[in-house]
């Protein structure tokens, strides 16, 4: 990777949030896109990915708020808003949840698209009733060749692609070799499985997400991100040299030195 593709700045990314857009938000009053958006910042998120169960509905009301927000609002800070999905991959008897990420360019309509080529056309938001039948290889596949991201979501845990799993197989080999990154609930998961899973899974970028389906929880569990100005271009860059350019921990890498 050439050096100018490494950032010189630490953005703390909250990599899986919700919106009233999933039909399993928790908020018993619903807030406004205002209102969201001001939780994010109160958490001093840097970058946020949103990403509703099969849904882009939100998108285009975030970012739309976000550009006409009172800057001079103490609460206010600058903010990278990630457009994206969370799909729900019906594998049978089982589901599997992906995240797909584009750029922050990207509107809501580019999402219902991707939906669509899924097999999804309604009941956006709904976790469980709403699913693609396609394979989770080919899901991977449609997020690429729409220009995104396909990050595994919550992959050692609940609907996560390696739930219950502890040794590779070849179904697992060959989606752990379609993706730079999954979002993990514990980052030392990979110690504790089998070596030749372990090994099949070592290219992988460890990241975080608060999953939050309520404005509380944001940034309760984020990932740092070594970029330059953030976009979904200077991401993958990053995610691809997770040495250098991820960090999992609470202090911010900007003010406080990384021990050796």
């Amino acid at each position: 990777m050439p050096q100018s593709a490494i950032g010189k700045q630490w953005y703390k990314f909250d990599f899986h949030t919700h919106t009233p857009a999933s039909i399993d938000y928790r908020d018993q009053e619903i807030p406004n896109a205002v209102e969201w958006l001001k939780a994010v910042m109160q958490a001093e998120i840097d970058c946020v990915a949103v990403t509703d169960h099969n849904s882009g509905c939100w998108i285009n009301k975030l970012k739309d708020t976000y550009i006409n927000l009172d800057k001079s609002e103490q609460w206010y800070r600058p903010l990278h808003i990630f457009p994206g999905c969370e799909i729900t991959v019906s594998t049978g008897a089982s589901r599997i949840h992906l995240l797909a990420l584009f750029d922050p360019s990207v509107a809501s309509n580019h999402i219902t698209v991707l939906l669509g080529a899924c097999g999804i056309s309604d009941d956006f938001g709904d976790p469980e009733g709403t699913t693609t039948t396609e394979s989770i290889e080919t899901v991977i596949a449609k997020v690429k060749q729409a220009g995104g991201l396909a990050i595994p979501a919550h992959i050692d845990g609940s609907k996560g692609l390696l739930e219950n799993v502890r040794n590779v197989n070849p179904d697992i080999q060959k989606s752990l070799n379609l993706i730079d990154a999954a979002q993990f609930l514990n980052t030392t998961h990979l110690d504790t499985v089998h070596p030749e899973l372990k090994k099949a899974a070592s290219h992988i970028a460890v990241v975080r997400g608060s999953d939050a389906h309520s404005i509380i929880d944001f940034g309760s569990s984020f990932t740092w991100v070594k970029m330059d100005i953030p976009s979904l271009t200077a991401l993958e860059f990053a995610l691809k040299d997770n040495k250098f350019c991820i960090l999992n921990q609470e202090e911010n890498p900007n003010i406080t030195p990384k021990s050796n």
